[in-house]
């Protein structure tokens, strides 16, 4: 017996009763899935159970069309295959008509007299069985141990010819280690133990420690390097269990695993278990965006909420930190407001400081004595939007909330408890997110935050706490579904006006619930970790507070933005003092978080900012409506080329950006794929000001320690043109209107703000004349028959230039 779907992009076929599976990219030749299995495993009647996919006694429905979240799609189920002591099982397979996906579920009912314990449930196995740590030392060390049941389990084929593989991976929450591995490279992590590990690692998704063995949660992507072709894999949603993958990577073998966590969730007689929907299919590393067929349905099956714009604000964290005043946020709020028409920042938002204690939210700190609701009415009576910093699954073990009540914290199986690592320089405690006491005061928080006190933008933190494993009120639940709950509960107190951004947050649990989301660790005045200036024995932490960190996170997952929420790279820091950071690394700070296109956030002493970096900082607002695309986002875990198309009055253009993460100074040479059209190309650096006439498509660039080169790229082609700009990063989204004339040309310029800044025109012959707004311009030669006008203008000007 058997089974089989199919749709233009891809073939399932399931073999009965063994329970193995195949799937294949068609057309054919292409990768492939071959024998492929289920499992399980779970506590019953006192001792430990394994299933090994073995599909005996099934019913198979025949396949039939349905609608489903993602359009019509092949359907079949598979039922009636019991598990003793009593599991009943059921399947459900779907192969989407208009998206290249293939999706899979796994339906548990408890039928046995008593109580069942859910361990793992495999969705897939394939490939040899991982070997363990012991197995892999070399005879006479190894120690000989039997595998046990696992066996191994057909073959993964990305190519037909063995290439160079590699692993996307995926953390669990915002802070975890993202990006692509190859197969000599160790899996980073950190080394600081129950200290960080609580925080940034799901229990149930290993941590390997030998070269080529990932783990990943949610989804990840094992591929081929060098024939650019690659496999996704992954779970739609995180609402009923997080999902873990693990791989191990080899040319001629690979193997991927991919389960849901069942985190020994007690389900009594009659009570019934369901994974959310597996995912898998494959791409093309190199195309437009090989990600985002995966991606949106992860939109659609969770119903993401998608802001029309992103957040452009001021945050007090990484300047006053903890010790904030009143005094503080009122002198940026009075610097904002008479400055807006330079930088016009829209949230203004209050971090931690500001409560008597974390987990004391509706007690002000002595540092705010007029409280926290009459300083969100200041805010918004200067023309901004309060915002406010809460924690709500944690508390502080001296704070009033844990004092009181005890019964409220999440312990451990020894009554301790649970370990929510080491913040605020002590170990907190985390709330059991199950009880309804602790729902209800949560909700209160939050309704007071919105509703009473009048902040309307809120930044939730740490809220992995709600996901952590331990001895919960209601043991029906798993993990996620507890934190699920919990967000949802944060939501409805909030209401659907107020937006909210998740951070600290298992991505997966998170979509449908936040319009924003930190996608990254936190960023820091310095590149790299360190703990009270102590940067040697920390520098080399992946999950750590560090300008580097948060940059390599907000590339691995600028897919992300617009499908699940906008994406927050976190605060750009533009300060000259105060700060370890070069002026180069400011700068790639700025390019990334402009050029990914999610929220700006300032986080700095807005009166202490010279000119310089306030225009800096101008020059990034107002947001880019699309993020660039990371050309080697699976080529390596730091990328260092973007490429993003724009196209506006005076044409298309290429932004093209150049990253250096090496401590010294690089030459990085150009690719005829990063080039648009045929050469020669005019070439602009955004913060150096510079022109270049580019003949050479593989042409190097010298880029500084930690550095970035910013470059507007146009076909050089007949005159006039505007080369680009440093009125705005797009390097031409200021010119609203373009017209040429026989001698002469006439544009109009706007952003929204005040501007100020160079252009840069190829012209026919040299400017017999040039005004804005009527006043006279003066003109500097670049190059033959390039020109630069200094420009400053506020709202929308016009611009005139007169040749031969």
């Amino acid at each position: 017996m058997s089974l089989s779907l199919a749709s233009d992009s891809l073939a399932f076929y399931l073999r009965l009763p063994e329970g193995t599976w195949d799937l294949h990219c068609l057309p054919q030749p292409g990768p492939y899935l071959e024998g492929a299995r289920f499992g399980l495993t779970f506590r019953a009647t006192g001792r430990r159970h394994r299933w090994d996919g073995r599909l005996a006694q099934a019913r198979v429905t025949r396949p039939e069309r349905t609608e489903t979240p993602h359009g019509p799609a092949w359907q079949a189920r598979v039922e009636g295959p019991v598990v003793a002591p009593g599991l009943r099982l059921r399947f459900e397979f779907q192969a989407l008509l208009e998206h290249p996906l293939f999706l899979w579920r796994l339906h548990l009912v408890n039928r046995s007299p008593g109580p069942v314990e859910l361990d793992r449930v495999t969705l897939l196995r394939v490939g040899p069985a991982p070997l363990r740590a012991w197995e892999a030392l070399p005879f006479p060390f190894r120690l000989v141990a039997p595998r046990g049941p696992q066996q191994d389990a057909g073959a993964l084929r990305v190519h037909p010819s063995p290439g160079e593989p590699a692993f996307y991976t995926n953390g669990w929450q915002s802070w975890s280690f993202t990006g692509a591995l190859g197969r000599r490279e160790r899996q980073p992590r950190t080394r600081l133990g129950p200290l960080t590990r609580p925080m940034v690692l799901n229990p149930g998704t290993p941590t390997p420690t030998d070269r080529g063995r990932f783990g990943a949660d949610m989804f990840g992507v094992v591929g081929d390097r060098q024939h650019r072709i690659g496999l996704v894999a992954g779970f739609l949603s995180q609402r009923e269990a997080f999902g873990s993958l693990e791989v191990r990577l080899d040319r001629f073998s690979p193997s991927l695993a991919l389960w849901a966590n069942g985190d020994k969730v007690r389900l009594e007689p009659g009570q019934a278990f369901q994974t959310d929907w597996a995912c898998l299919a494959f791409l093309n590393l190199d195309a437009e965006d090989p990600l985002g067929p995966y991606l949106e349905a992860v939109g659609r099956e969770n119903r993401a909420r998608v802001p029309a714009e992103a957040p452009v604000g001021w945050c007090s964290w990484y300047m006053y930190f903890e010790k904030v005043r009143q005094e503080d946020v009122l002198e940026n709020l009075a610097w904002a407001a008479a400055n807006r028409a330079e930088v016009p920042l829209q949230v203004f938002q209050v971090d931690d400081g500001y409560e008597a204690r974390v987990g004391d939210w509706l007690e002000p700190h002595a540092s705010f004595p007029e409280g926290v609701a009459a300083l969100a009415e200041r805010i918004r009576r200067a023309g901004f939007r309060p915002g406010l910093w809460l924690a709500p699954f944690v508390a502080l073990r001296g704070s009033r909330l844990a004092r009181d009540h005890p019964d409220w914290v999440l312990r451990n199986r020894f009554g301790l408890p649970a370990n929510p690592g080491f913040v605020w320089n002590t170990f907190a405690v985390p709330l059991d997110v199950t009880r309804p006491e602790v729902l209800d005061y949560v909700a209160r928080v939050i309704a007071t935050a919105v509703h009473e006190w009048g902040f309307t933008y809120l930044k939730l933190d740490f809220l992995y706490a709600g996901g952590l494993p331990g001895k919960r009120h209601d043991p029906g639940v798993t993990r996620a579904q507890a934190l699920r709950r919990a967000l949802k509960v944060i939501r409805q107190a909030a209401g659907e006006e107020a937006f909210l951004l998740g951070c600290g947050c298992p991505l997966g649990s998170g979509v449908g619930v936040f319009d924003g989301m930190r996608i990254g660790p936190d960023v820091a005045p310095r590149w790299r970790p360190a703990v009270h200036g102590v940067e040697l024995f920390f520098r080399h932490e992946p999950d750590l507070p560090a300008a580097r960190n948060a940059l390599r996170s907000a590339l691995a997952r600028a897919p992300l933005h617009r499908r699940w929420w906008v994406n927050d790279p976190d605060c750009v820091l533009m300060r000259a003092e105060d700060t370890r950071l070069t002026a180069d690394e400011v700068q790639m700070l700025a390019t990334v978080a402009a050029l990914t296109a999610g929220a700006v956030i300032n986080s700095d002493a807005l009166p202490r900012l010279d000119a310089e970096r306030r225009g800096w900082l101008a020059r990034l607002l107002p947001p880019l409506a699309r993020p660039a695309r990371v050309l080697d986002w699976f080529d390596a875990a730091y990328p260092v080329r973007l490429s993003l198309d724009l196209e506006g009055a005076v044409g298309r253009w290429r932004l093209l950006a150049l990253l250096n993460w090496a401590d010294e100074i690089r030459r990085m040479q150009l690719r005829p794929q990063d080039l648009p059209g045929e050469g020669p190309w005019h070439v602009m650096d955004f913060w150096r000001g510079d022109y270049l006439l580019l003949e050479d498509p593989e042409a190097a660039f010298g880029l500084a320690p930690h550095g970035v080169r910013l470059l507007a790229v146009r076909p050089a082609g007949e005159r006039p043109a505007w080369l680009g700009d440093t009125l705005h990063v797009s390097m031409g989204l200021a010119v609203r209107e373009w017209r040429v004339q026989a001698r002469s040309l006439r544009a109009s310029l706007a952003l929204g703000r005040r501007a100020r800044g160079t252009g840069l025109l190829a012209l026919p012959a040299p400017p017999s004349g040039a005004t804005l707004d009527g006043a006279p311009l003066t003109w500097t030669s670049r190059a033959p028959s390039v020109y630069a006008l200094d420009l400053a203008f506020e709202g929308e000007a016009h611009l005139e230039v007169a040749w031969g």
